[in-house]
């Protein structure tokens, strides 16, 4: 059973300090950093200090177990920031392999360095990109890397005609958020 995550996207239009209060104060735990200029962004590793940032999440009590970062950049930093603050998940906007191969190619170096830091890289659907589940299993098969899999977002598919019980129950274990 896995434990709930707060997503900081909800409160894109708060300071982090009053997002980590807030969501602390209703009882998360863990929460999802967004890293994503100019839309809910909390944090930004090219300009922060790590250290102030989990000095700030443990007077919170809260820990970072994904951050979603949607193929903003610089990628690697804010991979290798995830690193730095625990997370297990990175998640990025997916794409459709049809129409976008070059892009997919282009994910392999940023897998590798994924899984060299322990993180899986999480490609959520959504209308106009991967609407189905067979898109998803596309993505995932072309990347062919361990530290590929999907995040899973029930509204998206339900728009496209799809249903969420049946991407959980055709991934599986390829769903990490």
């Amino acid at each position: 059973r896995r434990p709930v995550v707060a997503s900081t996207l909800m409160y894109g239009h708060y300071s982090r300090e009053d997002t980590l209060r807030e969501l602390a104060s209703a009882g998360f735990e863990q929460i999802d950093l967004w890293m994503l200029p100019g839309m809910a962004s909390h944090f930004d590793p090219e300009t922060e200090d790590m250290d102030s940032l989990r000095t700030e999440l443990q007077r919170h009590g809260l820990s970072v177990p994904m951050v979603s970062i949607y193929g903003s950049q610089p990628v690697e930093a804010k991979l290798r920031a995830a690193h730095e603050l625990g997370a297990t998940v990175a998640v990025m906007g997916g794409m459709n392999v049809k129409e976008s191969p070059d892009q997919v190619q282009a994910l392999k170096p940023l897998l590798d360095l994924a899984r060299e830091l322990r993180l899986t890289l999480a490609f959520e659907n959504h209308i106009n990109t991967m609407e189905s589940i067979e898109d998803m299993q596309a993505l995932l098969d072309s990347l062919d890397h361990p530290a590929a899999s999907i995040c899973l977002a029930p509204t998206h598919l339900e728009f496209c005609g799809q249903h969420p019980e049946d991407a959980l129950a055709s991934l599986k274990d390829r769903i990490s958020a």
